[in-house]
């Protein structure tokens, strides 16, 4: 189960299994399958991811064309 929280168009906490992050938003995305569903008017818990939602998707590109996500290299 994973979910990711916006504010503003930005990410702002990601959560999948035991991750919190920019760690579980790569996760996430590599999962590749799932169900969304919106919630509105939800605060995060807290905030733990401090960068752009683009340079999120950027950076988790990279680590899935370099096979640092999921059955890859380990970081």
């Amino acid at each position: 189960v994973g979910q990711i929280w916006f504010e503003h168009g930005d990410t702002t906490h990601v959560e999948f299994g035991d991750l919190i992050g920019e760690e579980a938003f790569y996760r996430l995305l590599h999962s590749g399958r799932g169900t969304f569903r919106e919630v509105f008017f939800h605060e995060p818990p807290q905030q733990s991811v401090m960068g752009s939602s683009m340079s999120l998707l950027m950076e988790a590109a990279r680590r899935m064309d370099e096979g640092l996500i999921g059955d890859g290299p380990k970081q």
